[in-house]
């Protein structure tokens, strides 16, 4: 039995060395990347070593990305911003893990225009609108109108909607102010404009006096 010993501690121990030796590498990463504000944008081409990504899932914004097999065990993953054409990069190690993971990735994307696409509703034709005080259009037969612009985030804008030459019309004008939000967004405002009811006149009613008996 004592014989056995040392080839039973040389076993264990080659057992327990190879153990420490065993790493995996990560065969996916999470890349997020967020604006000016912290929310997660849409649109981002990613980049693996070079190579355009395989994305293989999305979750509120927070991309699954395949890592296509290599002996490095550090990658390179890059994301070009909606509007730019520069790669922001970061170094990912994707080895010597001693259990399975995905690791994860953020990235900050400062936005410098935003696209807005606005549908404007009325319920009444003819409205005019400004943006900023200059006209931009009216309502259809419908009472809708879209708008679209690009504007750096954070800026304010002021819109008008006006009924003053229409006499048939009331209220007289809605003001609202939008801030651009540091993303491509579509925004919605409605405003109830509605006509004025003409009032019916009352019929007059004749006075025929008291009523009289007549005796037969």
């Amino acid at each position: 039995m004592m014989r056995n010993i040392p080839l039973l501690c040389c076993f264990l121990g080659f057992v327990f060395c190879s153990a420490e030796r065993t790493v995996l590498r990560a065969q996916g990463v999470f890349v997020e990347t967020l604006d000016a504000q912290g929310d997660s944008l849409l649109g981002v081409e990613v980049f693996v070593d070079g190579k355009k990504a395989n994305i293989v899932g999305e979750d509120n914004g927070v991309l699954s990305v395949e890592l296509f097999p290599s002996e490095k065990l550090l990658r390179k993953i890059a994301v070009v911003c909606p509007g730019d054409s520069q790669k922001k990069e970061r170094i990912l190690q994707s080895g010597g893990f001693k259990k399975y993971v995905i690791p994860r990735l953020t990235f900050e994307c400062p936005v410098t225009e935003s696209r807005l696409a606005l549908l404007i509703s009325t319920g009444i034709s003819n409205i005019k609108l400004y943006l900023d005080g200059a006209p931009v259009g009216e309502t259809d037969e419908d009472g809708h109108a879209h708008l679209s612009f690009e504007s750096t985030p954070g800026v304010v804008h002021h819109i008008r909607m006006d009924a003053s030459h229409n006499n048939k019309v009331k209220p007289k004008h809605f003001e609202r102010s939008l801030t651009v939000p540091g993303r491509d967004a579509l925004i919605v405002i409605e405003e109830g404009f509605r006509k004025i009811k003409k009032r019916r006149k009352k019929a007059k009613t004749k006075n025929v006096g008291p009523i009289k008996f007549v005796t037969l």
